[in-house]
């Protein structure tokens, strides 16, 4: 999806324009908002080596930052410095401040629709042996609400407990 996506990016932008520099937020893993401001400053503050010639700062799960963080990142949007950009992943738009939405690109991506995630989580079950009770599919449509990464791990954990359980009685 999304981070599959950026990743690819990132790697095309490096062998076209090597002089590049990226710093990775995950608002997910890294909870301390002081953090995560402290992280951004310095990247933003560190002076451009001779190599580099843009800096890239992606955030993901930026729909998770509190609306104070949120307000931090959008005046580091408005400053607009050279060679400076921000890649924002969200899987909801509407938590995110309207402004900092006013000020990028959004690239929508959709999500499987359900006979095609059958299908795609089937393959995977096929191609990498792993044992997806097809309940498992089923109630992973209902309760990752067409997230692909959420669902498949959901599959992965709930067979995996599902097999423990059989064989512990």
């Amino acid at each position: 999806g999304k981070s599959l996506f950026c990743k690819i990016q990132k790697k095309n932008l490096l062998i076209h324009n090597p002089g590049g520099n990226f710093l990775f937020i995950d608002v997910l893993q890294e909870t301390n908002i002081g953090d995560i401001k402290k992280k951004i400053r310095n990247f933003i503050e560190s002076k451009f080596s001779i190599e580099e010639s843009y800096k890239i700062i992606i955030i993901e799960n930026v729909d998770h930052l509190l609306s104070s963080a949120q307000l931090y990142l959008r005046e580091n949007l408005e400053k607009g410095d050279r060679g400076l950009s921000f890649w924002l992943l969200s899987n909801s738009l509407v938590k995110i401040n309207p402004t900092i939405l006013s000020r990028c690109l959004v690239v929508n991506f959709k999500h499987y629709s359900s006979t095609n995630f059958f299908v795609r989580a089937n393959e995977i079950h096929m191609k990498e042996s792993i044992d997806f009770y097809y309940e498992s599919i089923i109630d992973s449509l209902i309760f990752c609400v067409g997230d692909t990464r959420r669902a498949l791990n959901f599959c992965y954990q709930k067979s995996s407990y599902d097999k423990k359980n059989v064989n512990t009685n």
